[in-house]
């Protein structure tokens, strides 16, 4: 089950991996020829970043997925997985916080409509690809709390027991504390 699930999680990376790599292709592949504008640049810059981060994830979960496999390294899967929730983070942020923004895709579309045809139609392809990016997001995060919850379940059932055999010390092995009257030893 543990190695399904951590199958899974790198699957949900690599897929947003290839939902950030398709909206990169229309915010700057597939925008018109003529024309430099400070918001189509900055948005393609955050693409950047995002695809960055998603790359981040992509490699974390094949970390976490090789950690979980023969020999199993749980200690290095728990390292992966938290340097993966951290890029998916970051992610998120960029992409709901500013990419798919309320007021960036107002202004997508109030560009579009300022620039003609031309413009409207690509507006209208990053919304789509924006759009298609946000169920990739919620794969990515279920996926990872379920590794989340797989790996803790796996190190809880593995139990950490201690067992003390030494009742107490022996007399002749016990070091002897220096007291005050004692002189030196």
């Amino acid at each position: 089950m543990l190695d399904k699930v951590f199958a899974g999680l790198q699957s949900a990376c690599e897929a947003l991996h290839e939902g950030l790599h398709n909206l990169s292709l229309t915010v700057i592949e597939d925008r018109p020829a003529e024309g430099e504008v400070l918001l189509v640049e900055r948005l393609g810059d955050l693409v950047a970043c995002l695809q960055g981060w998603a790359e981040e994830a992509t490699q974390a979960a094949g970390t976490a997925r090789r950690a979980v496999g023969y020999p199993q390294d749980f200690n290095r899967a728990r390292g992966a997985l938290a340097a993966l929730s951290a890029a998916l983070i970051r992610a998120k942020y960029g992409f709901f916080g500013e990419a798919q923004h309320a007021e960036t895709l107002a202004g997508l579309r109030r560009f579009g409509r300022e620039r003609g045809r031309e413009w409207l139609s690509w507006t209208g392809g990053v919304a789509e690809a924006l759009d298609a990016c946000s169920p990739c997001f919620r794969a990515a995060d279920e996926a990872l709390a379920l590794a989340w919850t797989e790996l803790t379940e796996r190190l809880a059932a593995r139990g950490l027991s201690l067992t003390n055999t030494n009742i107490g010390l022996l007399a002749d092995t016990a070091p002897r504390a220096a007291g005050p009257r004692d002189g030196p030893p």
